[in-house]
């Protein structure tokens, strides 16, 4: 997304922009596949695909957050939280529903169970 979004400073991204307010970053970094994952989402769907999109790391400030997808070194790749009475999920990148579309699903149900 770094370069797609045409070299411009990270910090400019519109999603780091609400990120920063809600407690969330994403970086520049680009890791591994999904090769880790939250247990409830192991069970729906065990194996996430990776072929033409790569993952950026994610933090979350609040350490209160739930990890969904880590790297092989563990790096963060997608998790969610609480805010207020809502729930957020941040992916590192989008084209994992490209060739995960039941991933969206699962994410979207899950945004009701807290």
């Amino acid at each position: 997304a770094y370069k797609a979004y045409g070299n411009k400073p990270i910090e400019t991204f519109p999603l780091n922009k609400l990120g920063k307010l809600l407690g969330f970053w994403i970086t520049k970094y680009n890791i591994y596949a999904p090769v880790h994952l939250d247990k409830d989402l192991e069970k729906a769907i065990p194996k996430i695909m990776c072929k033409k999109w790569a993952p950026s790391k994610i933090t979350f400030k609040d350490k209160n957050y739930k990890p969904l997808m880590r790297d092989k070194q563990y790096r963060l790749i997608a998790g969610s939280m609480v805010y207020g009475e809502g729930k957020i999920i941040v992916l590192g990148h989008n084209g994992v529903f490209n060739e995960n579309p039941e991933l969206l699903v699962y994410l979207l149900s899950d945004l009701y169970k807290q």
